[in-house]
């Protein structure tokens, strides 16, 4: 039975979708538990996404985009790129890792088109510093220069302020992640976990295995 308003009309009650639910529930968990900085990730692209709920993040970044959700997201990598940069806030500091040329020009103009820009973060801080990640691959490079540069962001705006150094970046290579090319040893059997979900993803944790078992 729904409840009545003044006993005499009933209220609509609408529950929120799964992803919703999800981000509600983490910021249930986040406000219980204190936490000083959450990170945040959107669900399928960032223009419609519950997590635009905070509108003045601390900075926001994207990771490489391939064809992923194409019912809701289009069947192009501009429309995919204009979804996905939906997370830009206004003035607020954006990051991607480097994208094909016609993705690069949209999320270009959407950073445009709420008073900031975006910056395209090479792994070169990552070379320069000699500093390796597990697996060590580009895309995993990538996710890491990335990250550092979201941390660096972070450390300019903090009270007192600073950044990230060499040895501070480091840490990226103790940075263990279950399931992404863990490697879990029983006996004479090596088993490699990891995840895919697209066709990009997938042709390259297949490359990348194939490199662990040839090694």
């Amino acid at each position: 039975m729904q409840p009545q308003v003044d006993g005499t009309r009933p209220i609509s009650l609408s529950l929120p979708g799964y992803p919703s639910f999800m981000t509600l529930l983490a910021f249930y968990i986040f406000t219980l538990e204190k936490v000083d900085v959450a990170i945040l990730e959107t669900g399928m692209g960032g223009e419609t996404d519950s997590t635009n709920v905070v509108n003045a993040p601390i900075a926001t970044g994207i990771t490489e985009l391939g064809f992923d959700h194409v019912k809701a997201l289009g069947n192009t990598i501009e429309s995919i790129a204009w979804h996905k940069a939906g997370i830009f806030k206004l003035r607020t500091p954006a990051f991607s890792v480097p994208q094909a040329n016609a993705a690069a020009a949209v999320l270009e103009q959407r950073a445009c088109e709420k008073s900031t820009r975006v910056q395209f973060v090479t792994d070169d801080f990552l070379t320069a510093n000699d500093i390796h990640v597990e697996p060590d691959e580009p895309f995993q490079r990538s996710n890491a220069a990335l990250a550092i540069a979201l941390a660096g962001a972070y450390m300019e705006q903090a009270k007192p302020c600073g950044q990230i150094d060499p040895i501070v970046a480091k840490s990226v290579e103790r940075t263990e992640l279950p399931a992404k090319f863990e490697i879990v040893q029983r006996g004479i059997v090596s088993w490699v976990l990891t995840s895919a979900h697209n066709e990009m993803s997938i042709k390259t944790a297949s490359q990348s295995f194939l490199k662990y078992v040839g090694q």
